[in-house]
């Protein structure tokens, strides 16, 4: 009999596959915990089991006395393999060799399992047991604060525009963590007009925002799409949002627009300086301050002329949340794909301020912009912890294993406050560490005052080369608990990112 425990919630984990083939894992190995330096143990990772095509591999669950546990089983979308059976008492057969996950539900948990199946000679039953080690959300909206569960789905495009009463389709895959894509069956409805079983979309006559929402057939994971019907929509949809910009692209010339980020080393190489007299260029073009934008999503971008801009001219870049923006996401979305080459340094300096009605709604998170390694599993974000309002500066560092996240500069004092509505300039200098070495620098100012300090950052783990590859503004709002309640807005002026 094999034992398999069930993984705990990871945030952008990346899941290693331990091959069972009815032996045991070895033991998971320990990391330091990034917050005090004791010793933790790694999540458990999703299983392997291997067997020969039309060997049927018997699962059950061991802490499931006397509960209902639904069964359900999913093949990859690139194997060319046929549909896996799994019945009702965890029974999995598949006829064709290919690549499966087997999934066991119980209310919000899950007990998941990888099934490889090659070619040969079919053999006995092989049991196999899962057990629901500890309680975890089903599914974690892909958007907020990049919180992913080791299965989501995903639904496509994220965000559209359509006329009054036009028509589209949507799509939606399965995704796991270690990138895999899978088939599965969508339910879909919609807040307004009318979505097919196929996921065709007729748009309502009347203008608004509204939300085509999926889930998966027997389960609670589900995804939506934000359709923003009305004037100025045009008559097809916004194409889906693509990668992010190659790292290979020759890094622009960016001249310096201003000294007035008065913290930044010297010696460091300006990526952005960017004084919001154009909008983000449309992707993959790019434009002469540096970003990128996508498709879809610049409606709730714009420049506007503020007298009271203090570090450039009185252009500004507004980011708009609207009336009804379900929390949990961002609006918009642009980024720069030239950090690269740097050696983990980075500097990013700007200005900012919230609309007279800006409320936090009570949440603790409203995202600035996150930095990542592709691929690492890392993507440490700037954010505001949200409090009665005020707005308290802050870094927060996320990992592979979300028990090694922690905050740097988290102060809740009169100083690190950029809340209130009037213009404050923001600067975070992060510093490489040695990997897997808790030396690593960190400072943030607010408006020239020094408001968090740490010379023990732990930004690179063991084993990563330090550098960073793209730098995303995803200016995501709360959780999807927080509806605005009405047309609400934070603006930048000046800004300015440099690495080296």
């Amino acid at each position: 009999m094999i034992h398999l425990t069930s993984p705990p919630r990871a945030r952008l984990a990346v899941l290693l596959l331990c091959s069972l083939s009815l032996l045991a894992c070895n033991a998971d190995p320990t990391t330091e915990n990034a917050a005090d330096g004791t010793s933790v143990g790694v999540a458990p990772r999703i299983p392997t089991v291997s067997v020969s095509a039309g060997t049927p591999v018997a699962f059950s669950v061991t802490d499931a006395a006397g509960s209902a546990i639904a069964w359900s089983a999913l093949n990859a979308v690139d194997d060319r393999s046929d549909a896996p059976i799994i019945d009702s008492s965890g029974l999995f057969r598949a006829t064709g060799a290919g690549r499966f996950l087997v999934l066991a539900t119980r209310g919000d948990e899950h007990a998941l399992a990888y099934v490889s199946v090659t070619e040969g000679t079919a053999t006995d039953a092989v049991p196999v047991t899962l057990s629901f080690a500890a309680p975890r959300s089903a599914s974690l909206p892909k958007r907020m604060n990049l919180s992913l569960s080791e299965f989501w789905i995903e639904s496509s495009p994220d965000t559209l525009h359509l006329a009054p009463g036009s028509a589209t389709r949507l799509a939606v895959i399965g995704r796991s963590a270690d990138g895999s894509r899978w088939n599965i069956r969508p339910e879909w409805k919609a807040t307004a007009g009318s979505v097919s079983d196929s996921g065709d979309f007729t748009a309502p006559t009347a203008e608004g925002r509204y939300a085509v929402i999926v889930t998966r057939q027997g389960d609670i994971q589900t995804d939506t799409s934000i359709v923003i019907v009305g004037a100025g929509s045009g008559d097809s949809i916004s194409a889906p949002t693509p990668a992010a910009p190659t790292v290979d692209t020759p890094v622009p010339s960016v001249p310096a627009v201003t000294t007035a980020c008065t913290n930044e080393p010297a010696g460091y190489r300006r990526v952005i300086d960017a004084p919001w007299n154009q909008l983000p260029a449309l992707n993959p073009q790019m434009s002469s301050e540096g970003f990128t934008y996508f498709a879809g999503q610049n409606a709730t971008l714009s420049l506007e002329q503020d007298p009271s801009a203090p570090a450039s001219a009185a252009s500004v870049l507004r980011v708009l949340y609207p009336k009804g923006f379900v929390g949990g996401y961002g609006p918009s979305k642009f980024s720069t794909g030239n950090l690269r080459p740097n050696a983990g340094n980075l500097y990013v300096c700007f200005w900012f301020k919230v609309s007279p009605n800006w409320t936090t709604m009570g949440h603790t998170i409203t995202k600035f912009f996150f930095v990542m390694q592709e691929g690492s599993g890392m993507a440490h974000a700037v954010i505001a912890h949200g409090q009665d309002d005020h707005m308290y500066l802050k870094s927060l560092l996320q990992f592979a294993d979300d028990r090694m996240n922690y905050n740097l500069g988290e102060n809740f004092t009169a100083a690190n406050d950029i809340g209130g509505g009037a213009w404050h300039k923001v600067e975070v200098l992060w510093e490489a560490n040695t990997p897997g070495v808790r030396n690593g620098g960190f400072r943030q100012w607010v408006d020239g005052q020094l408001t968090g300090s740490d010379q023990s950052a732990y930004w690179f783990v063991a084993g990563l080369q330090p550098y960073w590859d793209s730098m995303w503004f995803e200016p995501t709002f709360g959780t999807p608990n927080n509806i605005v309640p009405a047309d609400q807005s934070w603006y930048l002026d000046q800004m300015v990112v440099s690495v080296k």
